[in-house]
């Protein structure tokens, strides 16, 4: 399915289990109401070995702040952090490839200012920062496979010994 893109509920999505090689959420965790369940959904879709790529606000920005004081379309924003996200990764059976974060500016409406400010970019990036406004995570899907069956090293037994056995007795006095 190269080059589609799937508009669905969060929990209700049209591809059968496994049958993605990639899937991106941008800033779908941010905007569900179900992140847990968004996540699962997508953690499903993807076949073993096939990536997850989500990108979100990271709250501990100056863009995730903005979010609490915003009046547009940004203060409905839940800003789940990239490690939380990472820990929900690992709990269904993916393993965290990248953490990277991006746009260090402040949000400011100014032109003058952001042209001010420019160098946070550069400064951000080189020491990839985790203050920048949002974060990408690259996870791949563990192959669950079957453990294979290990062969049970036996001791080899030695020398068959003949052990004594006890005689009967076949004394027929009476011990009454």
């Amino acid at each position: 399915m190269p080059g589609v893109e799937i508009v669905c509920e969060e929990q209700a999505w049209p591809l059968s289990e496994h049958a993605a090689d990639v899937v991106v959420l941008q800033h779908g965790l941010d905007f569900c109401l179900s992140p847990h369940g968004l996540l699962r959904e997508a953690a499903s879709s993807v076949r073993p070995g096939g990536h997850l790529l989500i990108i979100g606000i990271n709250p501990w920005s100056a863009w995730g702040m903005r979010h609490v004081f915003a009046r547009d379309g940004l203060r409905k924003a839940r800003c789940i952090s990239s490690s939380r996200v990472a820990d929900w990764l690992n709990l269904l059976g993916f393993a965290l490839e990248k953490r990277r974060f991006g746009c260090y500016r402040p949000p400011l409406a100014s032109a003058a200012w952001q042209s001010r400010l420019a160098g946070l970019e550069s400064l951000g990036e080189g020491r990839q920062s985790p203050g920048g406004g949002f974060y990408l995570l690259v996870a791949r899907k563990l192959v669950v496979g079957l453990r294979p069956v290990r062969q049970v090293r036996r001791d080899p037994i030695g020398k068959l010994i003949p052990m004594p056995m006890a005689k009967v007795s076949r004394n027929t006095q009476d011990h009454s």
